[in-house]
C-alpha cells in the first residue's frame, strides 16, 4: 500500500475508537465530542484520504474504511461551523432604525414601516 503504516494504524485505532463512542448514541452529535477532536480528525482523515487517492482508491473506498472518522469529520465541521457562526452573530450588534431627513423611521432595508390605520378605518366583513 502506498500509504505509511504510521498513519494507517492511527486511523484504525481512531476508527475504533470512534465507532465505541458513537454506538450508544442516536445522533453524532450526541457522542460529545470536542472541538480539539475534531480538529484532529479532520487533519489525519485528510491525510489519509490524500495518500488513499494518489494511490488509486475512489472517495466510497475511504469512507467504506472509516465510517466513524468520516461522520465525525464532517458532523463535526458542520458544528464547529455553526458554533463559529454564532460567535460573530452575538459580537455584531442588531441594526438600528435608520430616519430621513424629514425625521422619519425607516427599518435596516431603507423601507419605510407599515402604515398604521385609522381608529375609525375599518372593512366591513364579506
Amino acid at each position: 500500500m502506498a500509504w505509511g503504516s504510521e498513519l494507517r494504524d492511527l486511523m484504525m485505532v481512531a476508527e475504533q475508537d470512534w465507532r465505541q463512542r458513537l454506538a450508544p448514541v442516536n445522533l453524532v452529535v450526541e457522542a460529545d465530542f470536542t472541538a480539539d477532536e475534531v480538529r484532529i480528525a479532520q487533519g489525519h482523515y485528510g491525510d489519509i484520504a490524500n495518500e488513499m487517492l494518489r494511490a488509486g482508491h475512489r472517495h466510497f473506498d475511504i469512507i467504506k474504511r472509516y465510517p466513524a472518522i468520516t461522520l465525525i469529520t464532517l458532523v463535526g465541521h458542520a458544528a464547529l461551523a455553526y458554533d463559529q457562526q454564532l460567535e460573530r452573530d452575538n459580537r455584531c450588534e442588531p441594526p438600528q432604525a435608520q430616519t430621513t431627513s424629514a425625521g422619519g423611521p425607516f427599518d435596516s432595508g431603507g423601507r419605510p414601516p407599515p402604515k398604521k390605520s385609522a381608529v375609525g378605518d375599518r372593512r366591513p366583513d364579506p
